[in-house]
């Protein structure tokens, strides 16, 4: 009987898995490029990996090759399986030590043959001259199409943001779906001591302006506030998603849990946000109290921060480059 389900199991997963191909044909055809297990992206024109194949030195790629982005959603025998595309490629927006994405945990770069990335890109610090550092951060608040003057006007707008903040007349807010770990109550509770706050989200949800379901929408509601509570679902070096950032962009001061203690360190000024050690409450309640009745408000970010934040334009155009002219992506 075991063995019956694994049978019909595996059935099931190559007809999925041709289905998949099937209909991500279209999209190369169309775009020279498809996304297979990701989250969903919408058209694949307004995607950011699209339009930064659209920058001067990469327009040309996609006439000549076809591009296919995995994501930890997708089996890895549909990568074996794929024979449309020229070039594979893997990112994740996950943190890869959580054990539900076991199967993607190498970054996919164990794979050999046709199940082999020529490019992985995620959070972690890896060895591997196919890896390159891309954090999910980057797609969510910086356009592909900028340049190091762009990126710098962007950090320029954020800073900006948060200059009123002192006149905000709400204290703080968190803006999230779950609290598997505790960590979001721990903090809010800790918070609370020292102001209102706020929930908007699925989780807690007691704001009377509903959340609405886009970037702009979450960007106008935390501009009512003085601080966001933002802390990641996880904490792990590296591991740093958009949440503080458009906590910044908003004008909040963020307060923040995850990245190792460290977000970014050489793009953020850790003057500028707060970080609630797991465990201690009141570290965080005397940190928040000392912030209401003292400075309220310091640069977010480093000098120099446009430059790294360009690096990983850099990177990745090299990376692309080296596809585009047939050697290894490393």
């Amino acid at each position: 009987m075991a063995e019956h389900r694994r049978f019909t199991t595996r059935i099931r997963h190559l007809g999925e898995d041709l289905l998949t191909l099937r209909r991500k044909r279209k999209d190369l055809r169309t775009y020279g490029m498809a996304y297979y297990g990701f989250w969903d992206v919408g058209p694949v024109a307004q995607t950011w990996f699209y339009r930064f194949l659209q920058r001067p030195a990469l327009r040309h790629l996609l006439r000549d090759h076809r591009f296919g982005f995995y994501s930890v959603y997708a089996r890895r025998a549909l990568l074996e399986r794929n024979t449309d595309v020229d070039h594979k490629l893997f990112f994740t927006q996950e943190n890869m030590t959580r054990d539900i994405y076991s199967r993607y945990q190498d970054h996919g770069l164990n794979g050999t043959g046709r199940a082999r990335f020529d490019l992985a890109m995620g959070f972690a610090d890896l060895p591997d001259e196919r890896y390159l550092r891309f954090p999910l951060w980057l797609l969510y608040c910086f356009p592909p199409e900028a340049d190091l003057a762009g990126i710098r006007r962007t950090l320029e707008a954020y800073a900006a943001a948060g200059k009123d903040r002192a006149r905000r007349e709400r204290f703080a807010i968190t803006v999230a779906r779950h609290d598997r770990n505790g960590i979001r109550q721990a903090i809010a509770d800790a918070a609370s001591l020292v102001g209102p706050v706020d929930y908007a989200g699925s989780w807690r949800p007691d704001v009377a302006v509903p959340l609405g379901p886009g970037v702009d929408d979450k960007h106008q509601l935390l501009r009512r506030y003085r601080y966001n509570l933002c802390p990641e679902n996880t904490d792990s070096p590296g591991y740093v998603t958009e949440k503080i950032f458009q906590a910044i962009a908003a004008g909040c001061t963020p307060v923040y849990w995850g990245g190792g203690g460290r977000p970014e360190p050489e793009v953020l000024n850790p003057e500028h946000y707060l970080i609630y050690e797991a465990g201690r409450p009141e570290g965080l309640r005397e940190a928040l109290a000392a912030r209401e009745g003292g400075v309220d408000w310091t640069e977010p970010f480093l000098p120099g921060a446009a430059e790294v934040i360009y690096g990983f334009y850099e990177g990745l155009e090299g990376r692309f480059l080296g596809m585009g002219q047939g050697g290894d992506s490393g």
